[in-house]
């Protein structure tokens, strides 16, 4: 029985972060909309400081941070959810050898 409902509680917690936490579409979109509108504005004063020679140097080390920044908007999802399924299946395979093994 106590099996049950944590199993239960795992299913509602892992929904409701699934609907409106970091796994949503929404979420997602936020994010990208976010990085697009940084990104731009950082293009722009690339564009007006280029005279600078100190600018072509930190362009160098924003491109990386940036490309880091896109990564985890689209990776973190495929890793979170990939946990998630492991962790499904263990909780899955934990209670149906609980229930093969009777006291």
């Amino acid at each position: 029985m106590k099996e049950n409902n944590l199993s239960e509680e795992f299913e509602k917690e892992l929904s409701k972060y699934r609907d409106n936490g970091i796994l949503s579409a929404e979420y997602r979109k936020k994010k990208l909309k976010i990085y697009i509108v940084r990104t731009v504005i950082a293009i722009i004063l690339f564009a007006l400081f280029w005279k600078y020679h100190w600018v072509k140097w930190l362009l160098i080390i924003y491109f990386p941070i940036n490309l880091l920044s896109l990564a985890s908007i689209f990776g973190y999802n495929f890793f979170l959810k990939r946990k998630i399924d492991r962790v499904k299946d263990r909780c899955s395979l934990h209670t149906q050898n609980r229930k093969s093994r009777p006291l």
